[in-house]
């Protein structure tokens, strides 16, 4: 049996309850979800309850944001089935400019190395 979208809405709401360990209201999972679309105003509990019931269509940008809150998935949120798209990677923080230059490419193996004293010429631009 397929589950519809207001379905899968409302089993993301209680997978969410039930990873906090207590029950997180309408009104809670509204303003969660609009924090992380990072909206001034949260969603009603009367505007989350459409999405549970049926009666209104979240956008996909609203479904993204229910998919990260809850971490799942945004493909089954929506469609029913997972993404075939792995989960985006997350970059590690930029180095500060003391690291950036403390930190040097070596060559990788079998690359010709220049000698010392040998100029490396520039790209002309």
């Amino acid at each position: 049996m397929a589950s519809s979208l207001a379905q899968r809405i409302l089993q993301a709401h209680l997978e969410l309850s039930y990873r906090l360990g207590r029950r997180v209201t309408l009104a809670e999972f509204g303003a969660l979800i609009a924090q992380e679309m990072d909206r001034s105003e949260a969603f009603t509990a009367a505007a989350v309850s459409r999405w549970e019931k049926g009666v209104q269509i979240p956008s996909p940008r609203i479904i993204e944001a229910i998919a990260a809150v809850t971490q799942l998935d945004p493909g089954w949120i929506s469609q029913g089935e997972k993404t075939r798209a792995p989960a985006p990677v997350r970059l590690p923080p930029p180095l500060v400019p003391s690291e950036a230059a403390a930190s040097t490419r070596e060559p990788a193996v079998g690359e010709p190395q220049p000698a010392r004293g040998d100029r490396i010429p520039r790209r002309r631009t």
